[in-house]
């Protein structure tokens, strides 16, 4: 990742990036937002709810710990919770507050014991050893932080549910099997699989899903505990932006519209919802390029920088276009802002 060999963040561009939108443009890049947000995305995070719910429903043996993996989990569980609130059905699951810098530290920086005994705090109902599937809930994509606690914790079953799996070069095979991507599993883009466009532009749910707070940093209950208390408060009541969060407001209100449906209608509604979406994500127009950009994505580890989905034209190191373009985060939406005719 480029920004972890960065001292500072990128220059980042968030709408356009040469100078501020017209009127126009900001009023068409508005209805391409709530486009992509409520007509296209919605249907495809019920999609992905609906199946995480039957997961669910398949893993439960009342010996089972569903936990919400943070930062994703948090609105993971809320968008969930609205699927199952219109079906009245029960939310499952507990917060998990262990991101993978929290994981790393619990694991290595401590003995086995005081960090099985750490992390064991986060269950708080069953000690670990009493633990037969606990199942991990995030947005995806290879299960790293499942392999570490696998690895670390090899008495428990360690599962995953993922909106998407796709593994890449460094991936742990040993978790492999208990990756579980919902809505599809690939190791490359295909165009036979609308769903493996998410691959190309993963930022696009990364951003969707990640609250405006810390990283939990720490491990609950160990010698830090105020500041993991301080940054679970953060992520619990944070405020959501009504320009760089529009995507996940567009979501949230199509599952709060929709949020009934029967299996059929989701599915039905997903299919041609989830072909569109691709074939946005794959080829963009300059219009819709910028309409799938809400935020920045912070960084893997630590989340102090903030890794900029596309570079602006002006970028003071990255002056060559297609530098810019290899180094992008969604490579189909920088080539469509600065070569135009290729689209």
């Amino acid at each position: 990742c480029l920004a972890g060999n960065m001292r500072r963040p990128l220059p980042c561009l968030t709408r356009e990036p040469d100078a501020m939108l017209s009127d126009t443009e900001g009023a068409l890049t508005e209805t391409l937002t709530r486009h992509i947000g409520y007509d296209l995305l919605g249907p495809v995070v019920h999609r992905w709810l609906m199946g995480l719910h039957q997961h669910i429903l398949y893993f439960e043996d009342g010996n089972t710990k569903f936990l919400y993996c943070a930062r994703a989990g948090v609105r993971i569980e809320a968008l969930y919770r609205i699927f199952c609130e219109a079906r009245g059905a029960p939310v499952t699951g507990e917060m998990f507050w262990l991101s993978r810098m929290s994981a790393c530290k619990g694991c290595f920086t401590a003995s086995e014991a005081r960090a099985s005994d750490l992390i064991a705090l986060e269950f708080q109902i069953l000690p670990m050893r009493e633990l037969i599937r606990s199942v991990l809930i995030d947005s995806g994509w290879q299960g790293t932080t499942q392999s570490l606690l696998k690895n670390s914790f090899p008495d428990v079953d360690w599962k995953g549910l993922y909106l998407g799996r796709f593994l890449g070069k460094t991936h742990d095979p040993s978790v492999a099997d208990d990756v579980i991507g919902i809505l599809f599993e690939a190791d490359q883009y295909s165009p036979e699989i609308p769903e493996s466009a998410f691959i190309l532009h993963h930022h696009l749910i990364e951003t969707l899903l990640e609250p405006n707070a810390p990283s939990i940093e720490e491990v609950v209950s160990g010698p830090l505990d105020a500041v993991v208390q301080e940054q679970i408060e953060q992520n619990l009541g944070e405020v959501v932006s009504e320009t760089d969060d529009a995507l996940y407001l567009h979501v949230s209100a199509y599952l709060n519209d929709h949020g009934a449906l029967d299996e059929g209608e989701i599915l039905s509604r997903y299919t041609p919802a989830m072909k569109e979406l691709s074939r946005i994500i794959t080829m963009p127009t300059r219009d819709e390029a910028l309409a799938t950009i809400s935020k920045d994505r912070s960084a893997d580890f630590g989340k102090i920088l903030h890794v900029p989905v596309l570079l602006p034209r002006n970028h003071p190191e990255f002056t060559d276009p297609e530098m810019r373009i290899a180094i992008s985060l969604c490579k189909p939406c920088q080539i469509e802002l600065y070569y135009e005719s290729l689209a």
